[in-house]
């Protein structure tokens, strides 16, 4: 079994896409993203720790042994004849949020975390599901929240990482009050992208910043609530979803 994969959350502000990497574009603004400034240096020491307890975490925190961590795409190793996974950091040195010092570190964790559960969790015909289409999109944020609802029964510390991660993207997110137009037809792609931000923002927070008119946003709680997907939490991985 192979694996790459980008860490989610914050981690590749290029890739503003309307599914769960939109949540990596949390600092845009109506006229593009947000200009966050320049990393400051980092000294080579910190780097190599950041790398070093990055690899760490994600051996652990995934099972696995034959994971590899790089701050450089790299394709799945095959070493001594046993498939690698590859999780895609990056690096330190230019990573950049509006927060400072320690709280940048946790977000930072906490992709690790995520990605590490990913590689316990995802059967990798997931990946592939659905063509890269919506569809894929719509289980690609389904899966987020359940390979992160299985790993806190193994890891309940990371339990309030989970929350201040919640916290800063609902603080940043777009309001979805002012992404829907009521002028327009429900099914635009306007109303239909203000939908899927909605429901992203209900699955994977928790709750949505602002709200749709009442019908839409009664579909959104009805769509994203746990209980809907009962395989989401307690089924196993393998159990969940095959082409």
């Amino acid at each position: 079994m192979s694996y790459v994969k980008k860490v989610p959350l914050h981690y590749n502000q290029q890739r503003a896409q309307p599914l769960k990497s939109s949540l990596r574009s949390i600092g845009s603004t109506k006229k593009g993203k947000r200009n966050l400034g320049a990393a400051a240096p980092v000294a080579t020491s910190v780097v190599a720790n950041v790398n070093e307890v990055s690899n760490f975490l994600a051996k652990y925190l995934s099972g696995k042994d034959n994971v590899v961590v790089s701050s450089r795409q790299i394709s799945p190793p095959i070493i001594r004849g046993k498939q690698y996974y590859a999780i895609h950091l990056p690096d330190w040195r230019t990573y950049n949020l509006p927060l400072g010092g320690f709280d940048r570190y946790r977000i930072y964790r906490k992709g690790v975390f995520h990605e590490a559960q990913h590689v316990s969790y995802t059967p990798q015909d997931l990946f592939s599901w659905g063509g890269g289409g919506l569809a894929h999109e719509v289980m690609n944020i389904i899966e987020d929240r359940r390979i992160e609802d299985l790993g806190l029964e193994d890891w309940p510390g990371f339990k309030s990482e989970r929350l201040y991660e919640k916290a800063y993207a609902h603080a940043l997110r777009p309001d979805v009050s002012s992404c829907y137009a009521s002028s327009l037809p429900p099914d635009s792609d306007c109303n239909k992208k203000a939908r899927f931000e909605a429901f992203l923002q209900r699955m994977l927070i928790g709750k949505t910043r602002g709200t749709l008119p009442l019908a839409e946003q009664k579909k959104i709680e009805k769509t994203a609530k746990p209980t809907t997907i009962p395989s989401m939490v307690s089924a196993p991985s393998k159990a969940f979803m095959t082409k």
